[in-house]
């Protein structure tokens, strides 16, 4: 059977319209009630994850009902975390899916089924993406992080396999610095997202050099880690007459890092950086790194 969203997004032409950021009200109860199949609703003694997470948020949030009496917290946080779902500013209630999603992928086979799971991470995961697509909201949920989409295309084809593919041990200080660009992007911190986008690349040419035992200087800055890999033939020859071009591109990264963001001192003129300015860092970021990474695995 065809999905109501599914039919009624292709007779409205819904598919053509431009992504939205906020959570509506719609959404916001599909993800309640998702949050019922993927966590449960049953509050047990052992397994329940809904006070931890309700405690969680009140810190987050700055927080605090006085008036609720603690004997009640325990039984009472299923409800009080979808109350504070659906009244949440935007950006906290896309923190609080993203954080529950996170519990999701953590729970036990044996949690799952003391509290009467009905859907697997997986499952939950692949219908959480599909409710935030059908609604046209910007973010898919990818290798535990809500990732911001500024074009679907992109996303696929560069996004998520770089999420993948710097889960390898090696790439670990890259994909902390690259999942951080996200999460300050959606945060509003352009800034930020620049500076761990830069450092992400550079990140990942260093381990590349360190797995291949090429040697670099401990201040090495991007532009030198390009060369080291044109030089010794990570980079294949027939791209060397493009060499400044590819240096440009990915040495610009850090460049308007340099230049812009909170890697270095603002000065006294205090430099602004622009949301297209910022998705354009993180998106050159992510072809780079898929580039490099996949042409160090696929080179002797």
């Amino acid at each position: 059977m065809r999905n109501f969203n599914v039919q009624r997004r292709q007779l409205s032409g819904a598919d053509l319209e431009p992504m939205r950021y906020d959570l509506p009200r719609r959404v916001r109860n599909q993800i309640i009630l998702l949050w019922d199949d993927a966590l449960g609703k049953r509050v047990e003694m052992f397994y329940n994850p809904w006070k931890k997470l309700y405690d969680h948020f009140e810190r987050e949030f700055g927080i605090r009902d006085p008036h609720i009496d603690p004997r009640e917290e325990f039984d009472l946080a299923p409800e009080r975390c979808r109350e504070l779902f659906l009244e949440a500013e935007t950006a906290h209630a896309l923190y609080m899916v993203e954080v529950t999603f996170r519990a999701v992928l953590r729970q036990s086979p044996q949690a799952r089924h003391e509290l009467g799971v009905r859907l697997d991470a997986a499952q939950a995961i692949e219908r959480l993406n599909r409710y935030l697509r059908e609604a046209r909201i910007g973010y898919q949920f990818t290798e535990g992080i809500l990732v911001r989409l500024d074009s679907e295309h992109l996303y696929a084809e560069t996004v998520a396999p770089v999420l993948h593919l710097l889960t390898a041990p090696e790439f670990g200080g890259a994909n902390d610095e690259y999942r951080q660009a996200h999460a300050r992007f959606s945060a509003g911190d352009y800034k930020g997202a620049v500076t761990a986008a830069a450092n992400a690349v550079e990140s990942t040419m260093k381990v590349i050099c360190d797995q291949r035992n090429w040697a670099y200087e401990p201040t090495v800055q991007a532009g030198s880690l390009i060369d080291i890999l044109f030089d010794r033939g990570l980079i294949p020859d027939h791209l060397n007459d493009n060499r400044q071009g590819f240096r440009s591109l990915v040495a610009g990264v850090s460049v308007v890092r340099n230049k812009s963001a909170s890697a270095h001192g603002a000065g006294a003129t205090p430099v602004d950086v622009p949301p297209q300015m910022a998705s354009y860092v993180l998106h050159v970021a992510a072809s780079t790194i898929l580039y490099l990474v996949e042409q160090h695995k696929a080179t002797p």
